[in-house]
């Protein structure tokens, strides 16, 4: 019974039809890692069908070899009653069940190996899911991480493209403000014309004070 063999190539056919209908990474490994969990559970299934094969035919082996010592001690009793045809007959009786037990014994083993195999195909496909799943969140994240880039690229790139003559603009006019601040700071800093401060000194307090004395001694 090649069970893990055909879950395998059930696999990779599922596989390679979820690979044709979608391109979406995230989908697949999800799909993917569902595909296994289902496999594994039939696999248990039969892990647990084959065990319960293997318990029943060794309980009926052990049936038919006490219902052989049962009939063996029939026939003892029988011929100690001096009842030939019934001994007869009892380890007739006894010879049916030990070949029968014969036949059962020899179904034991292969059906132990079948157990063995089956139980080793199931630890396999519990690791390679385990794997997986490891390998499913690393490749998750790179791809979100990778989806994430394109659309910052993208959306960059048309941000560029459509606003890029209003950078330029505006670039522009932040120079015009700086020159026009760097202009002002320079006409701050020159000297004051020497008319403007005749003027201003004509403007102060002490010669209105002067003009109105002059004004009183021409009256007088």
């Amino acid at each position: 019974m090649e069970i893990f063999s055909r879950f395998l190539h059930i696999a990779r056919s599922n596989w390679n039809h979820w690979v044709t209908q979608t391109q979406d990474p995230e989908v697949l490994l999800e799909q993917g890692i569902e595909m296994l969990q289902n496999e594994m559970i039939e696999l248990r299934q039969a892990v647990a069908q084959a065990i319960a094969t293997y318990k029943r035919t060794e309980r009926q082996c052990r049936q038919t070899q006490q219902r052989s010592q049962e009939w063996y001690k029939q026939a003892e009793q029988a011929m100690g009653q001096n009842q030939e045809n019934v001994a007869r007959d009892a380890l007739i009786q006894r010879k049916l069940l030990l070949d029968a037990g014969s036949a059962l014994e020899h179904q034991l083993e292969p059906q132990q190996q079948i157990v063995h195999r089956l139980k080793k195909d199931l630890q396999t496909l519990e690791l390679k899911l385990a794997d997986a799943q490891t390998r499913k969140d690393l490749y998750l994240v790179r791809a979100r991480s990778a989806q994430a880039t394109q659309r910052t690229n993208d959306l960059l790139g048309r941000l560029q493209s459509s606003t890029g003559g209003l950078f330029e603009t505006m670039e522009q006019r932040v120079l015009d403000l700086e020159c026009q601040a760097d202009a002002s700071n320079e006409l701050r800093d020159l000297p004051k014309d020497p008319l403007e401060s005749r003027f201003a000194s004509l403007e102060s307090p002490e010669v209105e004070v002067e003009l109105e004395a002059l004004r009183k001694r021409l009256r007088s």
